[in-house]
């Protein structure tokens, strides 16, 4: 009996399970606390990342139009702002951190980002913000023909900075472009870096220790065809059993 069941059943045709939209919240656009700037300016289409990502039923939205990040509900109630205040107004809906002494459940803070972009949280609800430093900071790499001005700037669950890391690490050398970051189930920390030439891949510890680096070039990708020119378009990595 098993076996022919197996049998029927591999003879029968796949059953695909469609996935049923729900939709849980809207977001307004605007420049207010609980809003998206996703504005033309000058007739041109904003060219700053806005990055989305969730966890554990929350989501975590970081405008790089306005220098902020924003954590909602699954209903859509905004519960935490970190925030520029040179590029935002001053929150209305939230208790700015610094007004009272108490922690609330809906707070600001307030940091001097500049041009933020990926956005990753770990299971401790540590934010992880990509960010551009300062022009004074900034490096050329000559042998790949780049600047080196993005850094990983953390933060707790509360807004408290952290530290910020580089590609050596805490406190370490900027990023070139980034691509994306990514958490692991471990807390491991991947930025996925890329150049005209290659991509970089940095692999840090949950203490924000690099453990791995990977280049990856044209000409070490797979061929499947000689007259193929082979491209690469996303990295992802392993978040389960990295190597």
């Amino acid at each position: 009996m098993a076996i022919s069941a197996l049998i029927f059943s591999s003879c029968s045709e796949p059953v695909i399970q469609e996935l049923s939209r729900e939709e849980l919240f809207t977001l307004k656009l605007g420049k207010m606390e609980d809003q998206i700037d996703l504005f033309l300016y000058d007739g041109n289409l904003p060219n700053l990342k806005t990055s989305v990502f969730m966890r554990d039923g929350l989501f975590y939205i970081a405008s790089g139009n306005s220098s902020k990040m924003m954590e909602f509900s699954s209903y859509g109630d905004l519960i935490f702002l970190l925030y520029n205040p040179e590029r935002n107004p001053e929150p209305v809906s939230l208790i700015v951190k610094g007004d009272q002494e108490a922690n609330s459940t809906r707070m600001a803070v307030s940091y001097p980002f500049n041009n933020i972009g990926s956005l990753a949280v770990d299971s401790q609800k540590r934010i992880y913000i990509e960010d551009e430093v300062p022009a004074d900071r900034q490096i050329k790499d000559k042998e790949l023909s780049v600047m080196l001005n993005r850094l990983i700037y953390r933060f707790d669950r509360y807004g408290k900075f952290i530290d910020f890391i580089g590609q050596e690490g805490v406190g370490g050398t900027p990023f070139c472009y980034i691509e994306s970051i990514q958490i692991t189930e471990a807390d491991e920390l991947v930025v996925i870096c890329r150049s005209m030439a290659k991509w970089l891949i940095f692999w840090f510890s949950s203490a924000g220790k690099l453990l791995y680096e990977v280049e990856i070039d044209q000409e070490h990708l797979p061929l499947p065809e000689e007259e193929a020119i082979p491209s690469l378009s996303k990295i992802f990595a392993d978040l389960k059993d990295p190597v």
